[in-house]
């Protein structure tokens, strides 16, 4: 670069109007660089949601971003042509912003130490974008450089940040993974049924499940995690990072008491006195087992109306489907779900009126309070086990969240949820996508 100090003694002073219009053209063209990485570096890192085809729609935002002009290059005024872009797991930058992306005319840092490839869409969180180089006329800066061109390049790196305006008391793990390189979560559709196992300290296998801690008190103890099971909503009521934060230990004790008050069991008074909703065990999909975790998306594992099905037994003498019966599930059919709600809000009038929801709420465990007709309804976080090595008290990503009905009350190591849906990450939503630059 030029050495200020020596201009005076090096050209004559004629010229150095000259050499600051040529420096100032070279500034302005790396500004525009610039603001064409930064843009490019956003626009891919918005859509690094986790899901398959991630990277491929990341790489399509970079190249459409535009249009960003350049005006200054010898050339003539052009587009922004970007050289390269490079998806990250991991960037050495803990959080944003970090160093300026091209260091002025100074030649930036194509692939910082610190940052590692991504392979996957999964692992994709972060890209980093480098323009191709370009140049201004330097015919009085070559008198000092011996070089005719001032060349200049911009790289940005930006990255998502999840965040997740849900409360997510219970975690899975990912039973769609297979060998921990980054798998990607399932694609859940309401009906299908999940089934979790307790895996203790040792929670690493897919379908495991572990109780989280809530954000406010993440190295909480088996009381805290406890009443967070018990009381979480169903519902938004705080945003934070989708980082989870777990609770080890097995299901005895507190934790199987919280998990089964959403079934106004065990209640302490005065709330036992308080609770009359529809507690009822809803059958499992009898093709569920331990090696295979998750039911079919395609066609109905629960028929509520097959003979002597679940139908006959609860409501004998009445056809079905009834009316007024919602059918949400795979080839339209009537959920487990449904058939609660139905249950709930309609029933039949002659052999099973509606279940009595009081209005409000009953408080479990003298803390926090749940409304009572979403008591069985919550919110779940995914997350690979194996590639997260995750076991004991484990702090780490979620890779995607699903809201879930609880079918049946926590009496073994096993609990059955039926999906109702399951959140996507978006630029807004529940679950969604903060971008930012990070260098």
């Amino acid at each position: 670069m030029v050495n200020a100090a020596n201009i005076g003694t090096e050209l004559p002073r004629a010229k150095i109007g000259g050499l600051a219009i040529e420096l100032g053209e070279a500034f302005a063209l790396n500004t525009e660089l610039q603001e064409a990485a930064d843009s490019a570096a956003l626009s891919a890192a918005a859509e690094l949601d986790g899901f398959a085809g991630a990277i491929a729609r990341a790489t399509t935002a970079t190249t459409a971003f535009g249009p960003n002009k350049e005006e200054w290059d010898i050339g003539g005024p052009a587009t922004v042509q970007i050289a390269s872009e490079t998806f990250l797991s991991a960037t050495a930058c803990g959080s944003p912003p970090c160093t300026p992306g091209s260091s002025l005319l100074l030649p930036p840092d194509p692939s910082p130490t610190g940052d590692v490839a991504a392979t996957t869409d999964v692992e994709a969180a972060y890209v980093r974008v480098v323009t191709k180089t370009n140049s201004v006329s330097a015919n009085l800066a070559s008198l000092l450089t011996g070089r005719s061109l001032i060349k200049t390049q911009a790289v940005a790196t930006a990255g998502r940040n999840a965040i997740v305006c849900l409360d997510v008391p219970l975690m899975i793990c990912n039973p769609s993974e297979v060998d921990g390189n980054g798998d990607l979560p399932p694609s859940l559709v309401a009906g299908q049924e999940i089934l979790v196992t307790d895996g203790g300290e040792t929670m690493i296998h897919p379908g495991d499940w572990g109780f989280l801690c809530p954000p406010s008190n993440p190295s909480c103890g088996a009381g805290d995690s406890g009443t967070w099971l018990a009381s979480a909503s169903s519902t938004a009521t705080q945003c934070n990072s989708a980082i989870m934060n777990t609770k080890p230990g097995v299901n005895t004790g507190p934790i199987t008491k919280s998990y089964n008050y959403r079934f106004a069991q065990n209640l302490p008074a005065p709330a036992g006195a308080q609770i009359a909703f529809n507690t009822v065990s809803y059958p499992a999909d009898p093709a569920l087992t331990s090696s295979s975790r998750l039911s079919n998306s395609t066609s109905a594992s629960w028929d509520p109306g097959a003979a002597g099905g679940y139908w006959a037994t609860a409501h004998p003498g009445v056809s079905y489907p009834p009316i007024g019966l919602t059918k949400s599930g795979p080839g339209n059919t009537a959920t487990r779900f449904d058939v609660y709600n139905w249950e709930n809000s309609t029933g039949d009038s002659t052999t099973n009126p509606p279940y009595s929801i009081p209005a409000g709420s009953y408080n479990p465990n003298g803390t926090q309070t749940i409304a009572t007709n979403t008591a069985r309804v919550m919110n779940i976080g995914i997350a690979n086990c194996i590639a997260e090595n995750e076991k004991g008290r484990w702090h780490g990503p979620g890779i995607s969240y699903f809201q879930a009905f609880l079918t049946a009350p926590l009496t073994t190591s096993n609990i059955y949820l039926e999906v109702i849906k399951q959140y996507t990450f978006g630029s807004s939503g529940s679950v969604h996508n903060n971008v930012a630059l990070y260098r």
